[in-house]
């Protein structure tokens, strides 16, 4: 038979496991990036998932281009970096276009 003190730690045991899930999933979904908490999760650009950042299957990342044969992590093309989709920055390859045309 168990005691009244058994039951207690039982039952407190429960519940911070409960807490605890509840604080994981809070930690995951803000840890990847302060912007997080800047971004309504509706707002996410849909490419990075509001982090800002994605992963390229070469190391042309978002250049386009020949690649190498590595998995590399570079800003969105998307959403530039912002991680909004409403709010994008100011793309880079716009700006390389742009300063391509003025160095001429």
């Amino acid at each position: 038979m168990t005691s009244e003190t058994e039951l207690n730690y039982y039952e407190e045991l429960c519940r911070l496991k409960v807490q605890y899930k509840a604080l994981r999933e809070e930690y995951f979904l803000v840890s990847a990036s302060s912007r997080f908490h800047d971004i309504e999760q509706a707002d996410f650009c849909s490419d990075c998932n509001g982090s800002g950042y994605k992963l390229y299957g070469s190391t042309a990342t978002w250049r386009g281009g020949i690649g190498g044969q590595a998995m590399t992590t570079s800003v969105c093309d998307k959403c530039w970096g912002s991680g909004s989709k409403s709010k994008p920055w100011p793309s880079w390859r716009e700006y390389e276009a742009l300063k391509k045309k003025v160095d001429k």
